[in-house]
């Protein structure tokens, strides 16, 4: 019942979005959002990232998937009844369940215009900006042309809308301090594989932490440090790889990184026990 509750209140948001912004809009078919001088032209910018939530909204509705507005953007619809007048993304938070059904079924309905970038979309999964799943618009430009935008592909040179996913923590004190630790592990060596490292926002013992778990990171490929994080996220074992020299019945197929519970039935996981 509150799920029910805060659905409606997001979806009011939005809607109220929706209204407040699309005055904004104008009839150019591109965003260039790309910062001079004067600085962005923030109702562009909020009217595209207004496109991307009312394609999320509309997709969760048809699907019966529970979202809510997150960070600066839910800030945003409570007080500003829009956008922060100077943010320049949106956020939303699913959990774990809801975000994968959400990915079973996103990629089809996106318009053409738009694109799920997941963590490991980036240089054939070998290069790490973060771990957040986002939509892009890719009819929207937000950098110069550089080393760093060609690092990941040209997709972070858009704008977009983040999807973050709220796992539960383990009970018990200790052990939710130990998976917040080893997901700030995990975090820092997967930026020994980002394009630069910006070390002015951390304290010396945060730079001597990150930077030594940076250096390390960068001789373990990013595809093992992408089953870790999920791994950890899932508090499970995941997939990797799968090899089967008798078949007697028909997989379906897993990606990588799916729960070891998705792949094996009972029986199975009896046999190799």
């Amino acid at each position: 019942m509150a799920e029910n509750k805060v659905s409606d209140t997001v979806n009011d948001m939005v809607n109220s979005m929706v209204e407040d912004i699309n005055s904004a809009q104008n009839g150019s078919n591109k965003v260039s959002a790309i910062k001079d001088n004067v600085g962005y032209d923030m109702s562009r910018v909020h009217s595209a990232n207004l496109k991307i939530l009312k394609e999320i909204d509309r997709i969760c509705r048809k699907y019966k998937i529970q979202y809510a507005l997150d960070a600066g953007t839910l800030i945003g619809a409570v007080r500003h009844k829009g956008f922060i007048p100077w943010d320049d993304d949106a956020d939303i938070v699913f959990t774990r369940n809801q975000f994968e059904a959400f990915k079973k079924v996103v990629r089809r309905e996106l318009p053409d215009t738009m694109e799920l970038v997941e963590p490991d979309s980036f240089h054939g999964g070998k290069a790490f900006f973060d771990f957040t799943p986002r939509i892009i618009y890719k009819k929207s430009r937000m950098h110069p042309d550089s080393d760093k935008m060609d690092y990941y592909d040209g997709k972070l040179n858009h704008l977009w809308v983040d999807l973050f996913i709220l796992d539960k923590l383990p009970k018990g004190k200790a052990a939710a301090e130990i998976t917040r630790f080893l997901h700030k592990a995990v975090y820092g060596l997967a930026m020994g594989h980002r394009h630069d490292l910006d070390y002015t926002k951390y304290s010396l013992m945060y730079k001597v932490f990150v930077g030594g778990l940076a250096t390390i990171g960068k001789f373990i490929p990013m595809k093992a440090i992408f089953f870790m994080q999920k791994a950890i996220a899932l508090k499970a074992p995941v997939l990797i790889e799968c090899m089967i020299p008798e078949d007697d019945k028909v997989f379906p197929m897993v990606p990588a990184g799916a729960p070891i519970s998705e792949v094996f039935d009972g029986d199975d996981l009896k046999r190799q026990s």
